[in-house]
């Protein structure tokens, strides 16, 4: 039963990053038209979202599969430099810490990501995220599981596999 909870959490919680040729990261926009490398669209004038920085999931946000294995709190980091760091709080207040690296692909709605798990375990996942107002939908699967990982196309709540419903494995984080 351990190995199996153990799965399921790792099914919900992958954050893990991508192989060198999972994601273009070619930058196909001319940075140096109207604005400094600052992250705003040329066209808004708004800085455009990004995963970088630091969130937190509790409460009602926390994913319903999370939710089986007695997470009530997750909160994740993810770096600049591809990196990330989550740690996971059970109802007894006792953490995991996951950590790897990470990397999007911008050009879907939603974006696409490829999360590659160093610790506690190896792994990779891929899934989609969106971030809007400082919320963000947060989906992955880790690869090898005999789960269907949702894509920009099937859009949020696909995530498909034996003993899960639509929306299960959606996990909502607030920006800190």
């Amino acid at each position: 039963m351990r190995i199996r909870s153990l799965t399921l959490l790792a099914l919900s919680l992958s954050l893990v990053a991508c192989q060198p040729d999972d994601v273009d990261d070619t930058n196909t926009t001319d940075d140096t038209a109207d604005t400094a490398d600052t992250g705003d669209t040329a066209d808004t004038g708004e800085e455009a979202p990004t995963i970088e920085g630091d969130w937190l999931s509790e409460g009602d946000d926390v994913s319903v599969l999370l939710g089986y294995f007695s997470v009530v709190k997750v909160e994740a980091s993810f770096n600049e430099d591809g990196s990330y760091t989550v740690i996971s709080t059970d109802n007894e207040g006792a953490p995991t810490t996951y950590s790897g690296t990470y990397a999007v692909d911008e050009s879907t709605e939603p974006h696409g990501i490829v999360v590659t798990q160093t610790q506690p375990a190896e792994g990779v996942s891929r899934g989609i995220f969106a971030i809007e107002d400082g919320t963000m939908q947060y989906e992955v699967v880790q690869d090898g599981l005999g789960y269907t990982a949702p894509t920009p196309e099937s859009g949020f709540g696909s995530t498909a596999g034996t003993g899960l419903s639509a929306g299960d494995n959606i996990q909502v984080f607030q920006v800190q």
